[in-house]
């Protein structure tokens, strides 16, 4: 069973005027037995995108995020980016059963 998965940038990205798009969140179908595992990945490419950041790493979240499901053998496949104003995104905007990572 497959499932979509949101990663959303505005914890990093988040002093964006409301009506801007901003960092845009990315849409990823992935398997929902590795639901846990996807969570952590997102959590481990925020973490890794941070300490990276002042080294001069031109690597954004969402390449970490893709670069460690890859290195931790876990199905990902990109769907697209989710057009919703910023100020919008601030509130809750997806249904509670689509699985979120904020980063």
């Amino acid at each position: 069973m497959y499932t979509l998965f949101v990663l959303d940038f505005d914890d990093t990205y988040g002093l964006e005027e409301e009506e801007s798009y901003g960092v845009e969140p990315e849409v990823y179908l992935i398997r929902e037995d590795e639901r846990p595992e996807v969570e952590k990945a997102a959590d481990k490419a925020h973490d890794r995108f941070h300490e990276d950041y002042y080294e001069g790493s031109s690597f954004t979240i969402g390449d970490y995020f893709k670069e460690t499901m890859k290195e931790e053998n876990l199905f990902i496949q990109y769907v697209g980016l989710l057009h919703i104003p910023f100020g919008e995104r601030q509130e809750e905007y997806l249904a509670d059963y689509i699985p979120k990572a904020l980063v």
